[in-house]
């Protein structure tokens, strides 16, 4: 019941803009113009209607990176004062530097209310520690022990539920970003590990007509999570 946006939420719209880096660029179609208050308002009533009316529980932030922490921040507190505290809240920031994710979870905190602080945990996947898991279950001679200090939770000490952990995504399409090889060792690791964060299984290992054997064996780790972490 809005109508629809135009091109002065969109850049360039005659703001200034340079069009460039991570927030400006129009990198992979984000080119709304989350400065402008008719753009602000209509994804923050478009995302309390997929709650409120859709009944989505969580949100996952896609490419938190191309925009800014603060709108980031300012939807968690609209979300907050309207009723609605996502379960869960996890952005995708497609950085292998934790220390680089601390910054960006850091700077979302920064805008947001105490009273949505103390509603909600804001929280990012661990590139950092997929990084290792794939370097421990594909690199012939690497020195698993370096597992334990990487991460966001063992270099940055970051609250577990600050971090989701994960073995592979959507976005990994050849073999050095992937973890091929033994990848449910990289799932016991994360699915029994009750400090480094909350483990997320991604469904085309979880269903994998290549490793079918992952499935039962992920089951049998997720009940262990279940019953025991």
């Amino acid at each position: 019941g809005r109508g629809k946006m135009n091109y002065l939420d969109f850049k360039p719209n005659g703001n200034p803009t340079c069009l460039c880096g991570d927030w400006d660029g129009m990198l992979f179609f984000y080119d709304v113009d989350q400065y402008v208050q008719h753009a602000i308002d209509t994804l923050q009533v478009w995302t309390k209607w997929m709650m409120q009316d859709v009944g989505v529980g969580g949100l996952r932030l896609d490419a938190v990176k191309n925009f800014t922490p603060e709108f980031t921040g300012n939807m968690l507190d609209y979300l907050h004062d309207q009723g609605l505290d996502p379960k869960m809240v996890v952005g995708e920031s497609y950085d292998y530097d934790a220390g680089t994710l601390k910054t960006r979870l850091d700077d979302v905190y920064s805008y947001m209310d105490e009273d949505t602080k103390n509603a909600m945990y804001y929280s990012l996947f661990d590139f950092n520690l997929q990084s290792c898991l794939r370097d421990a279950c594909d690199a012939f001679g690497y020195d698993a022990r370096n597992v334990f200090s990487c991460g966001m939770h063992a270099s940055q000490q970051i609250y577990k539920k600050n971090i989701v952990t994960f073995v592979n995504n959507h976005d990994f399409r050849d073999s050095s970003q992937a973890t091929d090889v033994d990848r449910i060792l990289a799932y016991a690791y994360t699915l029994t590990n009750p400090t480094v964060g909350i483990p997320c299984v991604y469904w085309r290992d979880y269903k994998s007509p290549d490793h079918p054997a992952y499935f039962n064996d992920i089951n049998q780790l997720m009940r262990t999570n279940l019953d025991f972490i």
